[in-house]
């Protein structure tokens, strides 16, 4: 289930795709200082990456596969904790 769906994905499994992401984009990119898992930061963090990676001649379709999959996953997350009611910054 997904961001638009009926019944939506339990918070946790969200939560659990975002670290998963962010696992993933610190093997593909080393360099990137990913000092948090506050959701402002990741969506700065992905903004500057994807802007980045369309400068590029050839661009790494499985980086852009993954920065768009966590842009997806921290609305997704957001979109959850409007839903509850509740702030969720951190997690």
């Amino acid at each position: 289930m997904g961001l638009y769906d009926d019944k939506p994905e339990p918070k946790a499994e969200v939560e659990q795709t975002l670290h998963k992401c962010v696992n993933q984009l610190k093997e593909l990119r080393p360099d990137l200082n990913i000092e948090s898992m506050d959701l402002n930061h990741l969506h700065d963090l992905f903004a500057s990456t994807h802007y980045e990676l369309q400068k590029e001649k050839y661009p790494s379709q499985k980086l852009n596969d993954l920065l768009v999959k966590l842009n997806y996953t921290i609305h997704h997350l957001e979109d959850i904790t409007r839903r509850t009611g509740r702030e969720l910054t951190y997690i």
